[in-house]
């Protein structure tokens, strides 16, 4: 379908990249995840593969997952309790696309 918002829109501008950090408390080292909560886009394996690299002492990012809440998002909030990654990962919902571009050039 569509492609990301970076390919198709100006990059955002410094300002707007530090505003979007100080709004969502960004300040740690964070992959990005923009995909509506269905069970197709695997947000539970991605869960399962951090806890797994966690288990085993190895360095894992946290998780920043946007996108539309749907009905499967119970499970994975489940899943996210059941595997104790409160602190790693963290679903903001369905952002403003200014929000989205400025969450690119801060994801590693």
């Amino acid at each position: 379908p569509g492609a990301p918002p970076m390919s198709v829109s100006a990059a955002p501008d410094p300002d707007d990249i530090l505003a979007v950090q100080h709004r969502y408390g960004l300040f740690e080292p964070f992959m990005l995840y923009p995909a509506m909560t269905w069970p197709h886009k695997n947000h539970v394996r991605l869960l399962e593969a951090m806890a797994l690299l966690r288990d085993r002492g190895e360095p894992c990012l946290s998780l920043v997952c946007t996108g539309h809440k749907n009905d499967f998002w119970i499970d994975i909030e489940r899943r996210v309790d059941d595997l104790s990654l409160q602190s790693q990962a963290r679903f903001l919902g369905l952002l403003p696309s200014k929000d989205l571009r400025a969450l690119y050039k801060l994801a590693d």
